[in-house]
């Protein structure tokens, strides 16, 4: 990956512990890990995601959405 590249997105939060990077981009969530920045997890949802949020021990991810 070439990270002079940008990378568009609404939000990003890195996790409590920094090992996860949560990006949203339209309807889309994707989790990567924030050392090699491969990606661990995508969803997709129907409306766009407005916010995401990690839990305190980073085993979830809450992903807000906006309204229509």
């Amino acid at each position: 990956m070439n990270f002079t590249d940008p990378i568009p997105f609404k939000c990003a939060e890195f996790s409590n512990q920094g090992y996860f990077l949560a990006i949203s981009k339209g309807n889309e969530l994707t989790i990567f890990d924030s050392e090699t920045f491969t990606k661990e997890q995508q969803f997709i949802f129907p409306d766009t995601v407005t916010a995401v949020k990690w839990s305190p021990d980073d085993n979830f991810v809450m992903a807000i959405l906006g309204k229509h």
